[in-house]
């Protein structure tokens, strides 16, 4: 425990001139715990420190379970509609979400493919995705898929 606290000796001191050129010198050069440990800080602040110092990179912020739940309830009507529901999200980060989540795109049932068969080129795909509860792009890819042209 002793070895914990060594490293972390400067812990709510202040940072120096020299420490913050010492982080904008070698953040994104030499592994972060490696100049936490130079410095007596923890590798968190040493993140902070080069984010303040404009060095780092901002992460994402974290998932809450408002979000989790629009993706578990939302993610079949395609990215699009859930870039909307989640601004500041990326693509990848819903799909990322969605697949941690063990979300998929729900299958799409005979009733809704026959009604896709049926109205494909006669009612705007918009108007589809409505009726269906599904999104425009997702009615695109299935029409796609079914051969629909």
């Amino acid at each position: 425990m002793a070895g914990k606290a060594q490293n972390r000796r400067n812990h709510l001191s202040p940072w120096t001139i020299k420490d913050i050129q010492y982080v904008e010198q070698h953040y994104g050069r030499l592994p972060t715990e490696e100049i936490a440990i130079k410095l007596g800080r923890s590798a968190g602040a040493m993140q902070r420190i080069a984010l303040t110092s404009g060095v780092g990179k901002p992460g994402s912020r974290p998932w809450i379970e408002d979000e989790r739940s629009l993706i578990r309830l939302h993610y079949h009507k395609g990215l699009d509609y859930m870039q909307v529901l989640l601004p500041g999200r990326t693509r990848l980060a819903i799909n990322s979400q969605a697949c941690h989540l063990g979300v998929t795109v729900s299958n799409w049932s005979n009733q809704e493919r026959q009604f896709l068969k049926d109205h494909h080129g006669i009612m705007p795909v918009s108007k589809i995705a409505s009726i269906l509860g599904r999104s425009p792009e997702g009615v695109r890819r299935m029409a796609y898929d079914m051969n629909l042209r």
